[in-house]
């Protein structure tokens, strides 16, 4: 119901089709993921499950947030946006992307520290060691109303000083940071306990290769089978690059096909962002075989990298699939 009501909100949010759902994920208490190691402290208070969801301004079609609950109170957002005027290179505006984990208040989540990395090269060239974190700041991300969007979400973010950023709101320059809408849903507000979910929404959550710490997918399985596909990742000197795409199982539900990713650029952070310069390219396309529930193999063909192959480890389990005994991995291969 959800996701027929809102799917024309997506304008080209994230991919060239539009698409809805969102995502749940639980990690240990050394927080693991494809970009970073941090430890966060068990919270006592959690959240509606279905806050996990993919975010963006009415008013700013170009960018947005994930935000994924976690277990024990946790939260993790992904901000992907552009770089600010000034901090560009010859070849042009540019992509940025940050991620953090933080925890779940009342109505939200508070990260006090997002980091932004930085170096890594894609493909074969890549190497872990070559990837840097650098602080980027804080942020504050307070949930519209859950399913509707009635009562609009409220971004705050703020960037650590040197690092070029403005922080959101800024109320000389007409965003206030108020207007921010829920875009996708697989965990409904009010949750149907005698109803499990398909076992195919349980591919939700991180993966990356072993190899590639530094870079990684995030997977949100849509109630229909559709997959979004966000691929943070960087270009081949060593510049943020996001990438994002639609993909559909097939019939066994193993194998998972995105026939065209795409990436964005042509404007600039804060301020300076014009949704109307936001270009969209063609960056290629990849498949997924899964062989269990927690480790796949992923082959990529891109415009201007060439082709590759990864073999992609689960990081996270959304936690709407994790049963009484706290297994979130389940047999079906």
């Amino acid at each position: 119901m959800y996701q027929k009501a809102h799917i024309n909100r997506f304008e080209r949010f994230f991919f060239s089709t539009s698409r809805a759902l969102s995502a749940r994920l639980i990690l240990l208490a050394t927080v693991s993921l494809a970009f970073f190691a941090v430890s966060v402290e068990a919270q006592p208070f959690m959240e509606n499950p279905a806050y996990s969801a993919a975010y963006k301004d009415l008013y700013r079609t170009g960018e947005g947030i994930f935000v994924e609950l976690l277990s024990e109170g946790r939260a993790l957002v992904y901000l992907f946006s552009y770089r600010p005027v000034g901090n560009d290179d010859p070849a042009g505006p540019g992509q940025a992307w940050m991620v953090g984990v933080g925890v779940q208040v009342p109505g939200g989540v508070e990260v006090d520290e997002m980091l932004i990395p930085t170096g890594g090269r894609f493909g074969p060239g890549f190497d872990r060691d070559d990837v840097v974190y650098t602080p980027f700041g804080s942020l504050s991300f307070r949930f519209p109303t859950c399913g509707t969007s009635d009562q609009r979400g409220v971004l705050n973010v703020y960037p650590d000083a040197g690092t070029g950023f403005e922080s959101i709101p800024f109320w000389d320059g007409g965003l206030d940071g108020d207007s921010y809408i829920q875009l996708t849903q697989v965990v409904d507000c009010e949750p149907d306990a005698d109803s499990p979910y398909d076992f195919l929404s349980r591919y939700s959550g991180s993966w990356k290769d072993p190899l590639h710490t530094g870079e990684g997918l995030i997977l949100e399985v849509l109630q229909d089978g559709r997959v979004v596909v966000q691929w943070f990742t960087y270009d081949d000197v060593g510049r943020q690059m996001w990438v994002q795409g639609v993909g559909t199982f097939d019939d066994g539900g193993y194998d998972l096909t995105v026939n065209e990713l795409n990436t964005y650029t042509g404007t600039h952070w804060g301020r300076d962002f014009k949704p109307e310069e936001v270009t969209e390219s063609e960056f290629g396309s990849l498949t997924i075989q899964f062989t269990g529930c927690d480790k796949a193999t992923m082959h990529y063909d891109t415009l201007a990298f060439g082709s590759g192959t990864w073999n992609i480890e689960r990081l996270t389990t959304l936690s709407a699939f994790i049963d009484d005994s706290g297994a979130g991995c389940w047999d079906y291969y």
